[in-house]
């Protein structure tokens, strides 16, 4: 029988989770720094749409009659909308619903994607066969652009349908919505920042899964 005194040194089984966890990141950033980068951005969106309340230096629903549709100025960064309302401040909360959604649709297309891969293998066939086809025919676009145009054409037409989160919520498609039906032409400030925050999240996300596919991926590791 063995006996451990008291003053024996405990020797660590296995290194900590945190240890191994940095120990990734690191070796992430130096052999993908391009997709660590945007990790980066991607991690600040997701921190600015928790911390909406605290950062944001306007209430989202608040107008401000005295200022409408004014452009970018001192006290409001990014200007105001048709009703006074500060836009920074509805770009800020408008990451909560547009990330929720984002990523709501991430879980249902990976969900849909398991039980399609699953049905094409019990049923085969036509079914089968079609289903390829459809897979070659989304796949000969590229990822970026495909990526973009959905999320484009979703919050948008969204808020032009009058489907999902309804006004005045914000979200960067019904603010693209509502700047759009401002007029013929409307505010550049209106259109430009959404549109900015809807393409930089997009690009983020899409580089960032690039760079983990690449590092997980065996194939690809040599390469990165």
């Amino acid at each position: 029988m063995t006996v451990i005194h008291p003053t024996d040194p405990i020797l660590p089984v296995a290194p900590s989770r945190l240890r191994n966890f940095l120990t990734a990141v690191q070796r992430f950033f130096r052999r993908a720094p391009l997709s660590a980068f945007w990790g980066c951005v991607a991690a600040a969106i997701v921190v600015m749409s928790v911390a909406a309340p605290v950062i944001a230096p306007y209430p989202p629903l608040k107008s401000d009659f005295r200022a409408m549709q004014k452009p970018p100025s001192e006290k409001h960064w990014f200007g105001t909308d048709q009703i006074g309302r500060d836009t920074l401040s509805r770009v800020i909360y408008g990451s909560q619903a547009s990330l929720t959604v984002a990523f709501g649709a991430v879980l249902f297309g990976t969900t849909l994607g398991a039980l399609w891969g699953l049905a094409c293998g019990y049923f085969g066939g036509r079914f089968d066969m079609f289903s390829q086809r459809l897979i070659e025919f989304l796949q000969s676009f590229p990822d970026l652009i495909l990526a973009m145009a959905i999320a484009m054409a979703l919050g948008a037409s969204l808020g032009f349908l009058g489907v999902g989160i309804p006004p005045p919520n914000p979200t960067w498609g019904n603010m693209l919505s509502d700047a759009l039906n401002a007029g013929l032409v409307p505010p550049w400030w209106l259109v430009l920042f959404p549109g900015l925050a809807i393409t930089v999240t997009v690009l983020a996300f899409n580089l960032l899964g690039d760079g983990i596919r690449d590092m997980l991926d065996p194939r690809l590791r040599g390469s990165v």
